[in-house]
């Protein structure tokens, strides 16, 4: 295998839409607890190896990217902008994934932005971030039970 042929399975995956999405959920994965880490305990750069820095920046963010993917967030929004998906269909799961981590991403962005206009310490941004995650986990409980109330009443209709 050459380094041209290389080249072109590179180029054939930078042109899938899928590469550029990965991508950037990685780096919505990864970046904000870099960020967390550097602006509330810029010594630990210094002091932690690369992987133990990576892990702890994304250990950040996973447990509310886990928490919006089983609470299926985004399927309640994409039922409300009238895309029908299967939860068990692939493409729609990833569509999951990728959302959450985005939204968990540009989420921990905002409040931390706030965090240091105003000068807020670590657990103001946590309690914020919490509160914030509970209020979109029972929205989506809500909607998700009001859209099972409405699917029951047209089938008992009929």
């Amino acid at each position: 295998m050459t380094v041209f042929s290389n080249a072109k399975e590179l180029e054939k995956l930078v042109k899938n839409k899928g590469f550029l999405a990965i991508f950037i959920s990685v780096l919505f994965l990864f970046t904000p607890g870099f960020l967390v880490i550097y602006h509330f305990k810029p010594n630990l750069f210094l002091e932690l190896s690369d992987i133990k820095l990576a892990l702890l920046s994304v250990s950040f963010l996973a447990p509310f990217v886990v928490t919006n993917i089983f609470f299926s967030v985004f399927d309640s929004i994409s039922y409300f902008l009238g895309e029908e998906g299967s939860p068990k269909d692939k493409d729609h799961l990833f569509l999951e994934v990728l959302f959450a981590i985005w939204t968990s991403g540009l989420l921990l962005y905002g409040l931390l932005f706030s965090a240091w206009l105003f000068e807020k310490d670590f657990e103001f941004l946590l309690k914020l971030w919490l509160q914030i995650e509970l209020g979109l986990v029972g929205s989506s409980v809500v909607i998700d039970l009001w859209r099972t109330r409405k699917t029951q009443k047209k089938t008992k209709k009929k």
